[in-house]
């Protein structure tokens, strides 16, 4: 994905927060959502909460590193920001076994987020602070072997349906439901299914459209 496809989005999301919200403060977000990728590399050295099983972690992982990224356009939005005409690279794939050697990475992404808190505009190397951000998202993503901009585009496409004026309490499962009412018309659009298991029965859904298929089939 190039930039101008990120100052698309930056430009979706500042208008769907628009609709959404009164306040904003995507700053705030971009440094909940480190937190998250924290938590998640947490319980996987513990062992714990379900993240040693590495389908769990990397879920959990994808989707805090896709929200940090929502929340960082959205703040690209807000500052008038115009990214970089040169993309964003990306580094090679480490591997999954690799989580416990990436804190001192996340640990900068934090301090990057600090700085954005503090209306920073600059890393501490000197670089556009928000690009700085994408960069070290999309390399922290393919350390795990994510693909960020197949990851935030799926993300991005459930977080633009939910209303939170008219569901302000439960919006994003609205959402999903009105995807699922939805259905047919998704599926009729050919894509490659990605499957999981919410558990509490014996179907799997797909994570782009929620086609279900029974788990004993597999």
């Amino acid at each position: 994905m190039n930039t101008t496809r990120y100052q698309e989005l930056a430009c979706a999301i500042g208008q769907w927060a628009d609709r959404n919200f009164d306040v904003h403060d995507p700053a705030l977000g971009v440094l909940e959502e480190v937190g998250e990728m924290a938590h998640c590399l947490l319980k996987r050295k513990q062992g714990i909460r379900g993240f040693d099983q590495a389908e769990h972690f990397l879920k959990e992982l994808a989707d805090g590193i896709a929200d940090t990224a929502i929340y960082c356009l959205h703040d690209v939005f807000l500052q008038s920001i115009e990214l970089d005409p040169e993309g964003v690279p990306l580094i090679c794939c480490i591997g999954v076994e690799q989580a416990d050697q990436s804190r001192h990475f996340l640990g900068y992404l934090g301090q990057l987020a600090g700085l954005l808190v503090f209306g920073e505009t600059r890393s501490p190397g000197g670089d556009p602070l928000h690009i700085d951000i994408l960069i070290h998202l999309q390399q922290f993503a393919a350390e795990f072997g994510i693909d960020f901009d197949a990851k935030l585009e799926e993300t991005w496409a459930r977080v633009s349906k939910r209303d939170w004026r008219a569901n302000p309490t439960n919006a994003a499962q609205v959402a999903e439901e009105v995807l699922g009412i939805l259905k047919p018309d998704v599926v009729s659009i050919p894509h490659l299914h990605v499957f999981e298991y919410r558990g509490g029965g014996d179907f799997e859904h797909c994570t782009i459209c929620g086609l279900q298929r029974d788990r004993g089939s597999l």
